[in-house]
């Protein structure tokens, strides 16, 4: 089923959602990103590649509205190090290609750079054998494109975002399954941009020995949209967007795994309509 309307999360719908993550402590193995932190000196890197395409978008008003054929590769490479035992650094670098059809021509324009890369760290609240909870201030910097007209999928603005990451592990059915998620604030310094509430959830549950299926929710709220129009693809707009998806994880060993899967943006305001997949490898060091 689709939905066509953001309106089917109500503001009143909206914080029940994030007031989840107040309830829920998160568990994260060492494969995975999130409230757990790495182990001193210890390196954890991630490569995901992934291909989305996109047909229309969700105007204002949260209505599909077609437009010509976007496409975009990306390759995600992900950074984790343990500098001790409440510190962990890291970095989210972002490359893609991008192209977008023409409307009423049989054209395209093409692009390519560096979109939205970040630097964050993490830092212990408390934990306990099942349970960790920790503190992540982030530092999202200017995309960098090979040419300064659209498409552009990242946003030439500094933000600046801190996030509450919580996590629980727990045992059923002779499986080892978690809950992750994370609720932060961003804010934008373009004064152009308004800050944006971001809220993320996953379940892993090992469905088989070292096999785990992954589905995961993602939310970006704007703390404000437009009434009008003015929808671009572009990173710069003020919008909501609500992204459902679903990966399978095996572990080839303690440290290595690898993951495949497909996501969805399901809702949205101003923001563009589409589908996706993805291939990653990751491993500790």
């Amino acid at each position: 089923m689709r939905w066509n309307r953001w309106s089917v999360l109500s503001t009143k719908q909206f914080w029940c959602v994030c007031a989840l993550l107040l309830l829920t402590l998160v568990y994260c193995p060492a494969v995975s990103a999130g409230a757990w932190l790495q182990q001193p000196d210890r390196l954890l890197y991630a490569s995901t590649q992934s291909a989305y395409s996109s047909h229309a978008y969700f105007d204002a008003s949260g209505n599909r509205t077609d437009q010509p054929a976007f496409l975009k590769a990306e390759s995600n490479h992900y950074l984790e190090y343990g500098y001790d035992e409440d510190w962990t650094l890291g970095a989210n670098l972002f490359a893609q290609l991008l192209r977008q059809e023409v409307a009423g021509r049989s054209e395209v324009s093409d692009n390519m750079g560096l979109a939205d890369s970040e630097l964050f760290a993490k830092y212990l609240v408390w934990k306990n054998d099942q349970a960790v909870l920790s503190l992540s201030p982030l530092l999202k910097l200017p995309s960098l494109y090979a040419h300064s007209t659209l498409p552009k999928a990242g946003s030439d603005s500094v933000d600046a975002e801190l996030s509450l990451m919580a996590g629980y592990g727990f045992s059923y059915d002779e499986g080892h399954h978690f809950v992750d998620a994370r609720l932060g604030l961003r804010h934008r310094f373009d004064t152009t941009l308004e800050d944006q509430i971001k809220f993320d959830i996953k379940l892993g549950y090992e469905l088989y020995p070292y096999w785990f299926v992954i589905p995961a929710l993602s939310l970006t709220a704007a703390t404000a949209t437009p009434s009008a129009i003015n929808y671009s693809e572009s990173g710069q707009n003020n919008y909501h967007l609500l992204k459902l998806e679903g990966t399978v994880l095996y572990k080839l060993n303690d440290r290595t795994y690898i993951q495949f899967g497909a996501f969805e943006h399901v809702a949205g305001r101003n923001t563009g309509e589409g589908v996706g997949a993805l291939f990653g490898v990751g491993r500790q060091y």
